[in-house]
């Protein structure tokens, strides 16, 4: 499913009845609005932003990063602040902006977070690292 197609679900499951009413509410032109359904324009990540929240869904759902349309909407603050080890997954998205979005599950919540490129490359080396490890130890059993 492209984003256009995941915008026109999400828009006539919110209730919004037309394409003006949603550009309306987004702050663009209806022909925008028709052309990122129609799958022949994408949204920048300012509209996505925009989109998500006015869709109750997030970017990297409408992106096609995340299969999952109910994490918590972009700009949120974090379900919780709970420090734990029981991670469930992590997804780091990449966003046009060099900076990306690291998505968890603890405890049956999911906690979103918008971090800086720098960060992207932290926690990509982290993880890389990880894997390594895994990797290493898989192969010696």
């Amino acid at each position: 499913m492209g984003i256009g197609d995941k915008i026109k679900a999400l828009r006539k499951k919110a209730g919004i009845k037309n394409q003006e009413k949603l550009a309306e509410l987004v702050g663009v032109a209806r022909q925008t609005v028709c052309l990122w359904e129609r799958n022949i324009f994408t949204p920048d990540l300012g509209n996505m932003e925009k989109l998500a929240e006015v869709l109750g869904t997030t970017v990297p759902y409408l992106s096609g990063q995340s299969d999952n349309p109910h994490g918590i909407p972009f700009g949120q603050t974090p379900v919780s602040e709970e420090k734990s080890h029981d991670i469930q997954y992590i997804i780091l998205s990449p966003t046009a902006r060099n900076s990306g979005i690291i998505e968890r599950k603890v405890a049956n919540k999911i906690i979103r977070y918008e971090v800086n490129e720098e960060r992207v490359k932290l926690i990509k080396n982290i993880l890389d690292q990880a894997w390594d490890k895994i990797e290493r130890v898989s192969s010696e059993t």
